[in-house]
């Protein structure tokens, strides 16, 4: 039973630091040097511990310092700060500890003091198949059997490289089966990594069209789609903050014919499969605390992908997506984000099920949670006011010997909110009139409680702008 709550844990969660591993100081030998915040000192050695599996490579790598590099005392701590930031990062570590030893001689040892995850385990999958919460609570009822369950396998930091090994057996609504394989760096220089996916699913129950931007449901007994997926991706990490990205996958999907005859433009034309090849490049630089709950900082994301590229596929289309996010941290407790996305695609004419929008994964306007808003493309602003009210940890050393489950750190944030986002549809289908091409705002307030390894609970009361009011409950940040 134990094994099956931690796993579920995990399922849903990503990792947030416990409240003692931010301990990033500055340890002097000499009072003389505290005053002299501008004296310059050099680096002398850098001792890692508690390292048991993972590379030093692979921490040396997160480091700004080098041996023989000098700086200023004022300097040092700041960059500390970040470095310990980006370690943590790595997702390999629960705690990281980062200082500095000044002698009088003014050298300057930086200490690392790591304390590593578990990185072999069995994940219990946990899902739902509807977009998010909302819609598979009102919308369908809680219906148990569109919940997504089975078995995910992962080797997190395999060979001690920050590699990953990942085998997916899923059952319940829909069956997918999974391979995954990704390098960070296959290089010395630690800057090109490499990852290979493949991927096949199946499902007896799809969504085959949206009607007044609600999903609607076709269901048979035997089989209703089958999907297959296979790729790989070339990363590049230009610095510390900065990625580059360049994928290319192979898609085919098939549905039955009763799919095709009551919604034709599924997958265009009455078709009743759909094969292309993609090629996707992205460019990523994230300058955030921490990227599982970021307080500080900002990341700005860029893509444009094409899919289908010869007449003998099944698409032809361009996909162009822009996001920016700033994290500010107010004082007192306070924190603001803001978030600026933006995306657009041609060709005019495109199939149902390759349609984006409003609605899916993490774009949408809160208050529109559960609506689909499909087209060609979107603006979207989320603007989020943040009030910590508690911050703690739970000790349960006495209960679980394991010390990668035995703290529990939390915090509870009061919040209020703003967006705004615009759908722009030229197809205009008559039963989607609603809220394409019109100014979509929404609101409200709410409580994020964030624990666990990031498992982070939102409680939302929203209002749209009919003003409906509605109560949401997500597992998931609102903008990340």
């Amino acid at each position: 039973m134990l094994l099956i709550f931690i796993s579920f844990l995990f399922t849903f969660s990503r990792e947030i630091p416990p409240t003692d591993s931010f301990e990033v100081h500055t340890k002097v030998a000499s009072d003389t040097l505290t005053s002299d915040s501008l004296r310059l000192v050099m680096i002398g050695e850098i001792y890692i511990s508690g390292n048991k599996r993972t590379k030093e490579q692979i921490i040396l790598r997160e480091l700004e310092f080098k041996r023989g590099d000098t700086v200023r005392v004022w300097k040092l701590e700041e960059v500390l700060i970040k470095d310990r930031n980006k370690l943590y990062n790595t997702r390999l570590f629960n705690i990281v500890r980062v200082y500095s030893t000044i002698s009088n001689m003014g050298i300057a040892d930086i200490h690392v003091e790591l304390e590593e995850r578990w990185y072999l385990f069995p994940l219990l999958i946990f899902d739902l198949a509807d977009p998010n919460f909302n819609i598979w609570w009102r919308q369908r009822n809680g219906d148990l059997n569109r919940i997504e369950y089975g078995l995910r396998f992962n080797q997190k930091n395999f060979r001690g490289r920050n590699e990953e090994l990942r085998a997916t057996v899923q059952i319940g609504f829909t069956k997918r089966y999974e391979l995954l394989y990704s390098i960070p760096y296959i290089d010395r220089s630690q800057k090109n990594g490499i990852r290979f996916f493949a991927s096949y699913a199946t499902n007896n129950n799809i969504y085959y069209k949206t009607r007044e931007h609600i999903l609607q449901p076709f269901e048979l007994e035997n089989r209703v789609r089958e999907r297959l997926r296979g790729g790989v991706k070339w990363t590049h990490r230009q610095a510390f903050y900065t990625t580059h990205g360049l994928e290319s996958n192979f898609y085919y999907t098939q549905v039955e014919d009763t799919v095709a005859k009551i919604n034709p433009n599924y997958f265009g034309d009455g078709k009743t499969s759909q094969r292309y090849f993609s090629l996707r490049y992205d460019f990523r630089y994230d300058y955030r605390d921490i990227i599982s709950y970021p307080l500080k900082g900002s990341i700005v994301v860029f893509s444009v992908e094409k899919l289908g590229f010869t007449k003998y596929e099944d698409l032809d289309q361009w996909d162009f997506t822009a996001d920016y996010i700033k994290y500010s941290d107010l004082g007192s407790g306070f924190y603001l984000a803001n978030q600026a996305k933006g995306r657009f695609s041609f060709p005019k004419i495109q199939p149902y099920y390759n349609l984006r929008g409003l609605g899916l994964r993490q774009d949408y306007v809160r208050g529109y949670d559960l609506n689909v808003i499909e087209g060609q493309g979107y603006f979207l602003t989320k603007n989020t006011l943040r009030k910590r009210i508690i911050k703690g940890s739970l000790n349960f050393e006495k209960l679980l010997r394991w010390t990668q489950f035995n703290k529990v750190p939390f915090a509870i944030y009061l919040k209020s909110y703003f967006d705004l986002g615009y759908v722009h549809n030229e197809m205009n289908y008559p039963e989607n009139q609603r809220y394409i091409n019109k100014l979509l705002p929404g609101g409200g307030f709410g409580v994020d409680i964030v624990t666990f390894y990031d498992l982070v609970l939102r409680i939302e009361g929203s209002m749209n702008k009919e003003g409906k009011s509605f109560l949401f409950f997500n597992i998931k940040a609102d903008i990340y």
